[in-house]
């Protein structure tokens, strides 16, 4: 299987790639590995700032509804996010095809160029009888 979070160095930017098929739901793994490779290039000196994109069609949509209704396995959405937003490096979100739910929540990171396909967002989980992920509907509605 290919790394979940590969990362490229382009200059002083690191570009971590997730990249769980088919359509990059936010599974614990993906997680952990966007959580390792985040660490990683905060570490580095020679790296000033951070571009989160997804391989594929669609950016992260939404969580791995096998993990619905289960103990949550860590890192959680909120410690992945929380991580995000306390970086002392900038972190840009490159969203691309179609954002849902945690996918949704990286908004706040920030869009760039984005493909020119038209990007389409939501968050299921907080108008569904469906249990949302953790941290998902209070984030959507900041």
């Amino acid at each position: 299987m290919a790394d979940l979070a590969g990362v490229a160095i382009e200059g002083e930017v690191a570009i971590v790639t997730l990249d769980n098929p088919p359509v990059n739901a936010l599974a614990a793994p993906l997680r952990a590995a966007a959580m390792d490779a985040i660490e990683r290039a905060l570490a580095a000196p020679e790296i000033k700032a951070i571009v989160l994109i997804c391989a594929g069609r669609t950016f992260i949509a939404g969580a791995d509804i096998s993990e619905l209704g289960r103990p949550i396995r860590q890192p959680s959405f909120e410690t992945l996010f929380d991580r995000i937003e306390t970086a002392t490096k900038p972190i840009v979100a490159a969203i691309h095809g179609t954002a849902l739910g945690g996918g949704f929540d990286f908004r706040r990171f920030g869009l760039i160029g984005a493909p020119p396909a038209p990007r389409r967002w939501g968050c299921p989980g907080s108008i569904s009888a469906s249990r949302p992920a953790p941290g998902v509907p209070r984030r959507c509605r900041d």
